[in-house]
């Protein structure tokens, strides 16, 4: 473009995907130009500004929250528009020349500021960082490339799967993220954290990926029971709990899921019976996450049989060290072993360990899961995401296995639309963290990131394997990808299940 601005995207699909340089009609080009803008509203000028303060940027755009405060009501107008076009903009994509039509992205702001209804000229999102954010995230950068040993460091934040010198180190790394204050950034102060904004928090994830260290062992239960315990918990349970999690002394897991009972969480077998001052837990949980390495599991049970399935429902917290607890890791296919099937037989549970009310596990659990579903995909998988496609379309111009793919118009197209579906991604990221900046709470918002990312991968894992041929499959990064890939929309609730929530709590359709 003449001016220089917002260049990068468009160019990455241009020389990357070299797409077709049909002519575009003109209901189309409006449409993709909207798209456009949502994806290439960062400018050249505000990154310039950011390297001249000499902290290195996470990427750019993730402060769609920080809306002025008068014009936060158009901003999901446009939001809206542009994902109701997104079906007219793939198609489109397929057959556009973008040398052709670098006028029309030109003028993306302008044409984008009336593409609906509820959009309007004075409607602008600020996605700079303050003063604040700014040294907040070259304080996080300083300290990692302090902390982090070089024998820890990766080419991103790596966890168990990636490497099994995760499962030596682990505690270690997470006490000391502890006594560095970077244990739980977004919890209160006066219960271990920084008090940190969203924002920061996206920033500090940032920095992990950047100086690529091991993922936090506390990481997820940090947004997990943490937060139930703070919330539901007894001051007994917190003065025990939260701070061994934060050093790492307690790793958890969780017990959901069950054979029969994984997407219908209500429909959950395991039982807690009350004999005196414990419960005694009987029954099996399925698909439970690093159950081999855990001290303490946040089990939900059945202890009040004749209430509704779903008011029949506890939370309990169970040490995995009392006996009559069987744990039996999985073997995936892609060999690792993630995940564990765990018996419990006439465990005891003391009463105390009960988070809430008796009959309030549903809702704790909806909480937990919220939790699960959204922040989780904004803060990890996307990363991960973004870069399996850099890495795709990097290989398919190297490779000579795509040679033959990429003369295929098709799968150019294909490779566009992938390009644009985790641009969407991220949109929608920020519109979550946009919700947890207002609401300090994740909403059911959340399906919808969860079936977007989820399916978003799985169709950028298939498209590699198609391109890169049988070349895909003997490496080994590659192959795991695409494995790991397929169980994506079966954990933290199926797609099929979100969209029914989705349908119901968002649409208000019937059941």
């Amino acid at each position: 473009m003449a001016d220089g601005t917002h260049t990068v995207q468009a160019e990455h699909i241009e020389e990357a995907l070299q797409v077709g340089a049909e002519r575009l009609p003109a209901v189309a080009r409006r449409r993709l130009v909207a798209l456009a803008m949502a994806a290439l509203v960062e400018g050249e000028d505000m990154m310039g500004r950011r390297e001249a303060a000499g902290v290195r940027q996470p990427e750019p755009g993730v402060e769609a929250g920080r809306v002025e405060e008068d014009e936060r009501r158009t901003v999901p107008g446009e939001l809206e528009v542009v994902e109701a076009e997104v079906a007219d903009a793939h198609v489109a994509v397929g057959r556009l020349g973008l040398a052709r039509h670098r006028s029309a992205l030109n003028r993306t702001p302008q044409l984008c500021q009336n593409a609906g209804a509820n959009a309007t000229k004075q409607g602008r999102m600020d996605f700079s960082f303050s003063a604040r954010e700014l040294a907040f995230a070259e304080e996080a950068r300083a300290w990692l490339e302090a902390n982090v040993p070089p024998a820890w460091r990766r080419d991103h934040c790596w966890s168990r799967g990636d490497d099994s010198l995760w499962l030596a180190i682990a505690r270690a790394w997470q006490r000391r993220l502890h006594e560095g204050g970077w244990a739980a950034i977004s919890w209160p102060r006066e219960h271990g954290g920084r008090g940190a904004t969203v924002i920061e928090r996206w920033l500090f994830e940032e920095a992990l990926d950047r100086v690529g260290a091991p993922r936090p062992a506390a990481g997820a239960y940090v947004d997990l029971i943490g937060p139930a315990i703070l919330r539901h918990g007894t001051e007994a349970q917190r003065r025990r709990f939260l701070t061994r999690l934060l050093s790492g002394d307690d790793l958890w897991c969780q017990g959901f899921s069950e054979p029969g009972a994984g997407s219908d969480l209500g429909a959950l077998r395991t039982r807690g019976e009350r004999r005196g001052d414990a419960f005694v837990v009987n029954g099996q949980k399925v698909w439970t996450s690093y159950a081999d390495v855990a001290d303490w599991c946040f089990l939900l049970c059945r202890t009040e049989p004749e209430a509704p399935k779903h008011h029949g429902l506890s939370l309990l917290l169970v040490d995995m060290r009392s006996p009559g607890i069987t744990v039996r890791p999985l073997k995936q296919i892609t060999g690792d072993a993630e995940f564990s099937e765990v018996f419990f037989e006439d465990v005891p549970v003391p009463a105390e360990m009960m988070v809430g009310a008796p009959g309030a596990g549903w809702q704790i659990a909806m909480g937990i899961l919220a939790h699960e579903r959204g922040p989780v995909w904004t803060f990890t998988f996307q990363r991960q995401i973004r870069r399996s496609l850099e890495r795709l379309v990097r290989d398919a111009r190297a490779h000579p296995a795509a040679r033959r793919a990429l003369a295929d118009p098709g799968y150019r197209q294909r490779l566009a639309q992938a390009h644009i579906e985790v641009e969407l991604l991220r949109l929608v990221g920020y519109r979550s963290l946009t919700r947890l900046l207002r609401t300090g709470q994740p909403g059911v918002e959340s399906s919808i990131e969860k079936v977007l990312g989820s399916e978003t991968d799985q169709r950028l894992q298939e498209l590699a394997m198609e391109v890169l041929g049988p070349w895909a499959v003997l490496d080994d990064e590659r192959r795991r990808a695409y494995l790991y890939s397929r169980s994506e929309t079966i954990m933290g609730g199926t797609s099929e299940i979100q969209r029914n929530l989705i349908a119901q709590r968002m649409l208000g359709l019937p059941r």
